[in-house]
Parts: structure tokens; C-alpha cells; sequence
């Protein structure tokens, strides 16, 4: 996951982490919620969508 590539989609990160997706996705909401930590492919904050 460290090395996608641009054109790559979210579904590679969603099936790295199965589950496990929409639990950090709580916890980057909480502790990062204006998702200022983006620069490289992340878990965007819930409610936000994929990206």
C-alpha cells in the first residue's frame, strides 16, 4: 500500500484492510478530521468518501 500509484483506486486499500477500513477511518475523523495529513494516498476521514 505504500507504493500506489496514481491511477490506482481505493480498492486496493480496501482490501489490504478489510474491516479494519471503517474503524481507522472513525479514528482518523476524531484525531484528524480536515484530513490536513493527505499528502500521500490515506484513510480519509469517515463520512468524507474514498480517495
Amino acid at each position: 500500500m505504500n507504493f500506489q500509484t496514481e491511477d490506482e483506486g481505493s480498492e486496493r486499500m480496501e482490501a489490504a484492510l478489510g474491516p479494519a477500513l471503517q474503524r481507522l477511518a472513525e479514528i482518523k475523523q476524531r484525531w484528524d478530521p480536515d484530513n490536513r495529513f493527505r499528502v500521500n494516498r490515506n484513510i480519509p476521514p469517515s463520512g468524507k468518501g474514498h480517495g
